[in-house]
């Protein structure tokens, strides 16, 4: 059989399996995806690109199909980027792994050690001749064939003889492994010839996607071969009869490549040639049973197919751009900013010290005031015991010029009566005495008064002189802290007057910068926001007069860098029991459910079966959070009993588990699971095409990962049981949706079941130390709050390391829905709300806490 015979041969059997396997193609993918039309610039086909393949390579992952892509751009209209998505860790090469061989061959042409057109024999019984892939097996034997068609042979129809035969003149392994060690290559490695039988890992052959395409790369920029001899290996792709792979999604014309395949591996590798677009592309892919190289095959083709796609799109013409005015202004925004912390934080510490100088000066003030009235308490006293002790010298001077008297009578009536002692002389003389020695007493006590009345004086002289002294110390720290407080007041003064400047500076920068780049200064704010957070990504949707602002912001995964876009489907977490709670009232409209009937009495649920105070919870006690059972009983989902920690209805407790139990009761009911329901009568109805409470796996390219607070990326979650507690997958933009028709236009209800939802029906006290309890109560199934604004509508949502909040205002239909991919998510609530409806005592986020 002639060469060309074999290769019309080999083209009538590969069209038959190409059409096959789109066939199989189209009924898995599809139509794939649309030929882009849109242009877009560098930066945003990049991302899209990435964002696509990551996607596939989680979708094959949760097939079972482990999978490598990497892609490089050579014409240099995205830089020259290179993106690698997927496992790397190597996979059997099956056929791919000929082009090292087949580099080697031309290396040797190169350097003179063999000619393309040299002959080589092939015994017959030769253990070189093997089935698979290729016609050469079919000739007769002894055969003298040429190294050039082998090569042809070899690439063109992969084919095996040809292949092992090529082995042998290119030196066998060790030399074929040691020129791919000399390009710098650790996974790539020949151990076995094709269909031989070995051992692994040494006996067997391996690659990955990027060392491949890192190959394809430097084979196409003539880098370790002359441009001949790279140009020959890239003739000899473009001739690639094998069509099932890349070929079956790309026009041959603009294709050059390399498929391979075993029972548990399929790849594909090479070049798309549209020129001016020109990108080197492998997909690598492994497998087991069950999964089939069909199943594995749609993941490689849809690889070529986004490739292409990118291959295809227009990208933008930036033209003149203003990024070095916009760094430019971005820089001085960014020093004054510095500045303006620097200064504020002076001002604050200003600030802080001024309060606290205030504080002092009203102690100091109060202090002296004190200090003063006991200063003129004590000065009262000791004048008092002052005139008290004159009093009692005065006193004792009279007592002493009575004694005195006495004194002088006494010895008169002595000396009367030495002279002649008569009774009447005695009697006088003992009366003389009598007065004279009581005279004596009474000067005693009159000195011992004064004593007294002199040291009483002295204390309170003392005293007063004390308090004097207190005083003008008090006067004179009390100046000191005045002049401080001055001071002070004139620095706080001056740095806000200078803060205020400079933030205005920053404005106006930013608003020059923001109108180069065509931006809103809200953006820019809401992007420092969310940047001084450390939070990944984020979805802002704000409503108000009917107008709809939406804003996205950073990455997917820090792992992918994977930007968010309007379409990213983030978590609701417990937003989600908002629109259960819609569908339950949509229940209650058409008399399926009754608020305050036992749910019992419609489902009796095996969680509540052992309980009779559990058989008493109704729709109303669930929606107002007043069941008494624990936010979760066990495993969130799980059949754990539920018992009521206190009588249902009496007092408020937040449940999840409650809301799981009433959306049971509603499938029992109605039949069927709660997500196709909402799916059927919400998310269809109110337009929430990017909705749904299970996880599907095409949405996986475009669904958030959740970060801790360092940052550090968890996994997809997958959520193959819905549950209208917290599985809730949507868009801010969808959520603004269901907002702004159902829970503030009443979209689906009855006026009266509408304005029932948003009525108070339970306290919503969390602690007793809640500062937000008086302004926050509970609607059935959302919050509300009260502040100077009126009345609001609002829930948190909080999975972990996804966080979402809203808050509606129904007077004004003003409403703001924020999704956060990080645990640190709720912490920028206040600024954002802030920055969005002004400020205000925003008690729903002091409540969450």
């Amino acid at each position: 059989m002639s060469q060309n015979h074999a290769l019309k041969r080999w083209r009538h059997v590969s069209f038959a399996w190409a059409t096959a396997f789109a066939l199989l193609a189209t009924l898995l993918i599809g139509t794939g995806p649309a030929h882009a039309e849109d242009s877009k610039t560098p930066d945003q086909a990049t991302a899209l690109l990435k964002r696509n393949l990551q996607g596939l390579v989680d979708e094959a992952a949760a097939q079972n199909v482990r999978m490598g892509i990497s892609v490089t751009d050579l014409a240099d209209v995205i830089d020259g980027a290179t993106i690698t998505v997927g496992d790397q860790e190597p996979y059997k090469a099956a056929s791919v792994i000929k082009l090292p061989l087949l580099a080697l061959l031309m290396d040797l042409a190169d350097k003179g050690g063999l000619s393309l057109d040299e002959t080589v024999t092939i015994p017959a019984g030769s253990t070189n001749i093997v089935g698979g892939s290729g016609t050469l097996r079919t000739r007769d034997f002894p055969l003298d064939i040429s190294v050039r068609e082998l090569m042809e042979l070899m690439v063109q129809v992969s084919d095996n003889t040809a292949t092992n035969v090529l082995v042998d003149r290119a030196g066998g392994f060790d030399a074929i492994n040691s020129y791919i060690a000399g390009l710098g290559y650790d996974t790539l490695w020949f151990g076995r010839k094709m269909i031989h039988t070995a051992v692994p890992p040494l006996q067997e052959n391996w690659l990955n996607s990027s060392e491949v395409t890192d190959f394809l790369v430097r084979l196409y920029r003539h880098e370790f071969l002359s441009a001949a001899s790279s140009e020959h290996i890239i003739d000899l792709m473009k001739g690639q009869l094998v069509n099932t792979k890349f070929g079956a999604v790309i026009p041959r014309e603009v294709l050059a490549n390399k498929t391979g395949e075993l029972s548990d591996a399929l790849h594909d590798s090479g070049y798309i040639l549209i020129d001016g677009r020109e990108v080197a592309l492998s997909a690598t892919t492994s497998f087991a049973a069950p999964v089939t190289l069909a199943q594995a095959n749609v993941y490689v083709q849809r690889a070529a197919t986004f490739v292409y796609e990118l291959a295809q799109t227009p990208l933008t013409d930036p033209g003149p751009s203003d990024a070095e005015q916009i760094a430019s202004l971005r820089a001085q925004e960014a020093a004054l900013r510095t500045q303006a912390t620097t200064v504020e934080d002076q001002r604050d510490a200003r600030a802080k010290d001024l309060l606290r100088t205030e504080t002092r000066v009203e102690d100091g003030t109060s202090q002296l005031s004190a200090l003063q009235s006991a200063s003129q308490q004590a000065a009262a006293t000791a004048a008092t015991t002052t005139r008290q002790a004159a009093a009692a010298k005065t006193a004792r001077t009279k007592a002493v010029k009575k004694s005195a008297s006495a004194k002088k009578k006494y010895s008169k009536a002595k000396k009367k009566y030495a002279k002649k002692k008569t009774a009447k002389n005695k009697k006088a003389l003992t009366k003389a005495t009598k007065l004279y020695s009581r005279s004596k007493t009474t000067v005693q006590k009159r000195n011992t008064a004064v004593v007294l009345a002199s040291a009483k004086a002295g204390t309170a002289d003392s005293a007063a002189a004390t308090a004097r002294n207190k005083v003008a110390v008090a006067q004179a720290a009390l100046k000191t802290l005045v002049s401080k407080q001055t001071s002070l007041t004139s620095e706080v003064t001056g740095l806000t007057a200078q803060l205020e400047a400079l933030l205005a500076d920053v404005e106006e920068l930013r608003a020059q910068a923001d109108a180069l780049e065509g931006v809103s200064s809200k953006k820019a704010t809401l992007d420092e926001i969310l940047s001084g957070r450390a939070i990944p990504g984020a979805q802002v949707v704000y409503t108000k007069n009917g107008v709809t602002e939406k804003y996205v912001y950073g990455v997917q995964n820090t792992a992918t860098g994977i930007k968010v876009e309007d379409d990213t489907l983030f978590q609701a977490a417990s937003l989600s029991k908002v629109v259960g709670s819609y569908l339950v009232l949509k229940r209650v409209d058409e008399g399926v459910i009754d608020l305050d009937t036992p749910l019992w009495d419609y489902y009796e649920s095996p969680r509540t079966a052992g309980s009779e105070l559990a058989q008493t919870v109704t729709a109303r006690m669930v929606l107002n959070h007043t069941t008494g059972f624990p936010n979760w009983a066990g495993a969130v989902g799980s059949d754990t009993p539920l018992v009521p920690q206190w009588t249902p209805g009496t007092k408020f407790g937040y449940s999840g588990d409650g809301f799981f139990l009433l959306q049971q009761t509603i499938e029992h009911l109605d039949g069927k699971s709660f997500a196709q329901t909402l799916k059927e009568e919400v998310f269809e109805p109110l337009g929430m095409t990017d909705s749904t409470l299970v996880t599907l796996p095409e949405n996986l390219s475009r669904t958030i990962v959740g970060h801790d607070e360092n940052g550090v990326p968890g996994a997809v979650s997958n959520y193959t049981n819905g549950n209208t507690a917290y599985t809730l997958q949507t868009t801010a933009s969808d959520y603004d949706k269901f907002i702004q028709r159902a829970l503030l236009g009443g979209e689906g209800l009855t006026p009266e079941t509408h304005a029932l939802w948003t009525t108070e029906s339970s306290d919503a006290v969390r602690s007793v130390t809640n500062g937000a309890n008086p302004y926050i109560k509970w609607g059935l199934g959302v919050g509300l709050q009260t502040n100077g604004n009126g009345k609001a509508l609002w829930h948190w949502g909080d999975n972990g390391s996804r966080k979402a909040f809203f808050i509606a205002y129904p007077e004004t239909k003003e409403s703001i829905a924020i999704f956060w991919n990080s645990a640190n998510g709720q912490q920028s609530a206040n600024q954002i709300l802030s920055l969005f409806l002004g400020p205000q005592a925003f008690h729903a986020v002091t409540w969450v806490g």
